[in-house]
């Protein structure tokens, strides 16, 4: 199991705190309620939703990075609308994350 410490950040409100800090834990604990998500995109005029598994949150940009295959009908789907939404959901805390996003392909292996 791999576990950050996730640093404090003042002057933000503590629910920003909170999802801050369950978004850093989903992306690098195992055992995170946070770990899996589902993401959901348009294709063909239809909204599809899948689970994927958060492997990086980017806090400064508040970036979420999980993998897919290239061949992947997501993928197709947001190089052709970039409109997606993230939804989160720890049963224990009974806490509901749902986050409108703008998704994107990251090539950058670094990152």
């Amino acid at each position: 199991m791999v576990s950050k410490k996730v640093k404090m950040i003042t002057g933000h409100h503590p629910l920003y705190l909170e999802t801050i800090n369950l978004l850093t834990d989903g992306a690098f604990s195992r055992t995170s309620e946070f770990r899996q998500f589902v993401f959901s995109s348009i294709n063909f005029e239809q909204v599809q939703s899948r689970y994927v598994v958060l492997r990086n949150f980017i806090e400064e940009e508040h970036n979420l990075i999980f993998f897919t295959d290239k061949r992947s009908p997501k993928v197709k789907a947001i190089l052709k609308n970039s409109e997606t939404e993230c939804l989160f959901y720890d049963k224990l805390k009974k806490i509901q994350l749902r986050i409108k996003t703008h998704s994107s392909l990251l090539n950058d292996k670094k990152k």
